[in-house]
């Protein structure tokens, strides 16, 4: 579940164009999976437009999507590894604009109307990929952020939004970090080089 979160943040979020709508803000998600509702994960976010920070389970993940980087800190071990932020071809695109799914020709999305999600206005989308995959997204209004997602396997949500610039040393790794190299990955542009 770790992983399908940080990678459903990281793929929604890698592109400038998606960042551009972006505020700043902070907040928590709150995941479930279908086979473990009872047991969430919590993890916190921060955004600062181009740059966004996420802290789950004792990890950091920092990303600059203008420089088209990231990188998983480990503080428990003062360590840092850069994660390639390159644009993949089957990963589905920023959900965005009057359409969220026009970035995404393996998307289609019907317009579900505005609702209101813990008393902030969000655009409600169903989001169906070619598989065959469905998805309920509710997007903030005013942040550009997804409120609400849920799927058959998962369901994620914000919690205790607080809106407002967030503090620069968050986006930044701590200079008592040593950068080490990413690991060779099957499939993953970047790794081990």
């Amino acid at each position: 579940m770790i992983r399908a979160l940080l990678l459903s943040v990281a793929v929604c979020l890698s592109t400038a164009a998606y960042a551009e709508k972006l505020q700043p803000f902070s907040a928590e998600i709150v995941t479930t999976g279908s086979s473990t509702p009872d047991k969430a994960v919590t993890a916190k976010l921060f955004s600062a437009g181009t740059k966004l920070r996420m802290e789950v389970m004792g990890n950091v993940m920092i990303m600059d999507l203008t420089a088209k980087k990231s990188f998983m800190l480990m503080p428990a071990q003062k360590m840092a590894m850069e994660i390639p932020l390159q644009a993949n071809a089957n990963a589905p695109k920023p959900m965005i604009g009057d359409n969220p799914c026009s970035f995404d020709p393996s998307l289609s999305c019907k317009d579900l109307g505005s609702e209101k999600m813990g008393g902030r206005a969000a655009h409600k989308w169903q989001v169906t990929q070619k598989t065959g995959s469905v998805s309920t997204v509710w997007v903030d209004n005013k942040i550009g952020f997804p409120l609400k997602t849920e799927s058959k396997e998962v369901k994620s949500e914000l919690k205790n939004i607080k809106e407002g610039a967030q503090a620069a040393e968050l986006f930044e790794i701590p200079k008592d970090y040593q950068m080490q190299q990413m690991p060779a990955m099957p499939g993953m542009p970047g790794a081990g080089q």
